[in-house]
């Protein structure tokens, strides 16, 4: 639609409106008149109706200038949505619509609104690209060492011994994982992420995880040290045991030798949980990208078999939707702390 074929019609649509209004105005001053006199033509002569006319005219005048200025100061800002609402439709996600000359409360707040949804829907784009290129790329490897493997025993040049079947079950694994992982994080933020509630003993379900992760720390010259108040919380039990797994793997993989402190209390009528490390920890500006899928604080750190790189992401999308929040925090041990609160009830 052409920007003045917009004018004209708003021109003329806000001068309709107005003339009617004026004749409107006139007729009831009229009858008004009229029965307030009892009759017009013995209180009203030639001059009176003609001094009416004339300032009915010279009224409509103004009014009709006044739309003109109105009109003017509408047409840019719509027709500037128009415009990139076709540019946007037309795949073009970084076209924004613009104010105009005049300002006029109403339709500052419609260009504001259009805009802030052009840019989130710009940036959702860019986030799907972005992920379509990482998780192809997290994929490529598991499923090509597995290729080459059934390849190789299909040849006849790897013996399908138990170390190369245990080799195989090892990355369908990985496979596994990312892909439950990839499941949670986008139900998550879908808002479509099932909890099933109850009341849940923290201190049973956490001791039990660290009793069973223990050994593998130990293997890495890692001492869990546990700091577990009764604590009990309305949780789903099984989502917040992911969560905190998740935790404590990611510091079984990057931590240094050392202490790995896990804790849980009640603190301000929230239950927070903590996993902090001595070490290396993260540089601040990372501290929250790191909840971002597939990112790595250290890109020159090795990635290990079976991790996905969304074990934080999966964590921050848990918590989130128990309507808490978890902070990546320097620790006093000299690394990194990770903060997870939650509501008791």
């Amino acid at each position: 639609m052409k920007k003045h074929s917009i004018r004209y019609r708003l021109f003329f649509l806000s001068a309709k409106v107005t003339v009617i209004g004026m004749i409107i105005s006139f007729i009831v001053c009229y009858l008004y008149s009229w029965i307030a006199n009892g009759a017009v033509f013995e209180t009203f002569n030639f001059s009176d109706y003609l001094n009416a006319l004339i300032s009915t005219f010279l009224a409509i005048t103004v009014a009709l200038g006044l739309s003109l200025r109105f009109t003017s100061g509408m047409i840019t800002p719509i027709a500037s949505i128009i415009e990139s609402a076709r540019k946007i439709a037309e795949g073009e996600l970084s076209a924004r619509a613009s104010r105009g000359k005049y300002r006029i409360t109403e339709m500052d707040h419609l260009v504001s609104d259009f805009n802030l949804m052009a840019e989130k829907l710009d940036h959702m784009s860019r986030e799907m690209k972005v992920w379509n290129a990482a998780i192809a790329h997290e994929l490529r490897t598991p499923v090509t060492v597995l290729r080459s493997h059934l390849q190789g025993i299909h040849d006849g040049i790897i013996q399908p011994d138990s170390t190369s079947i245990a080799g195989l079950i090892k990355h369908t694994d990985s496979l596994t994982h990312m892909i439950e992982d990839l499941r949670v994080i986008s139900l998550a933020d879908t808002g479509q992420l099932r909890l099933f509630r109850e009341f849940v003993d923290l201190k049973v379900e956490m001791r039990t995880l660290l009793s069973t992760l223990a050994p593998q720390f130990a293997e890495k010259g890692k001492v869990l040290v546990q700091q577990l108040e009764d604590v009990s919380c309305y949780v789903d039990a099984h989502r917040i045991k992911q969560g905190i797994l998740a935790l404590l793997h990611n510091a079984l993989d990057y931590s240094s030798q050392g202490k790995v402190v896990v804790s849980c209390r009640e603190q301000a009528g929230n239950v927070e949980i903590v996993v902090e490390d001595e070490g290396p920890g993260i540089a601040p500006e990372e501290r929250e990208k790191i909840f971002d899928a597939f990112y790595r604080a250290d890109s020159e750190r090795p990635s290990h078999v079976g991790a996905s790189g969304l074990g934080l992401s999966v964590v921050r999308a848990i918590v989130l939707a128990h309507g808490g929040e978890v902070r990546c925090e320097p620790s006093a041990l000299g690394g990194i702390s990770f903060r997870m609160t939650l509501q008791a009830g």
